[in-house]
């Protein structure tokens, strides 16, 4: 199968900015981050990371609807994500994959990257992951939105280096 474009999710802390990031670069592809977007519309409107079901929903549908659109029409694009295997899943042209972790190995990069505890860190990370499954659920339909059965490729970063999760995905990756 030749793929034409990437789609990368993952929980928190798993690294799937870092692998989406560093597979646009290596390719020369456009990178999108959903995460990026909304963590801006939280930081305009004042509203805490945890508190994503304030998050509009036509803000959620309006983006959701616009990935699934350039994953179909466009090419070189790495979207990433929470819902991007899920939204990618009908799409054959589209490599879906899901970057896991081990959640002690999570929650130490959360909290490096927060700069809080690695109780916080949890904490922050199981109200987001609750409020997530909420939302989608809601919105979608689904319980589990790292099912699987939406990807192609599932990457555990827990003992991997950036370059190693790289090349993993890379020597996956057939490209048109």
């Amino acid at each position: 199968m030749k793929f034409k474009n990437a789609a990368v999710s993952g929980p928190i802390g798993s690294g799937k900015s870092t692998l989406a990031r560093n597979l646009a670069e290596k390719l020369g592809w456009r990178y999108i981050s959903a995460g990026e977007i909304i963590r801006a519309w939280h930081e305009e409107n004042n509203v805490p990371l945890e508190e994503s079901e304030k998050v509009p929903e036509k803000l959620d549908r309006d983006l959701e609807d616009e990935f699934e659109r350039i994953l179909k029409e466009d090419s070189g694009v790495v979207v990433e994500a929470h819902l991007a295997g899920y939204h990618a899943m009908g799409n054959k042209d589209t490599f879906k994959i899901l970057v896991t972790a081990d959640l002690n190995v999570r929650m130490k990069r959360t909290a490096a990257r927060e700069g809080v505890s690695m109780e916080e860190a949890l904490r922050m990370s199981d109200q987001r992951a609750e409020a997530h499954r909420r939302k989608f659920k809601k919105l979608y339909g689904i319980e589990d939105r790292f099912d699987p059965k939406f990807f192609d490729l599932i990457v555990d970063t827990t003992r991997m280096s950036e370059k190693e999760v790289l090349e993993e995905v890379l020597d996956k990756l057939d490209l048109v």
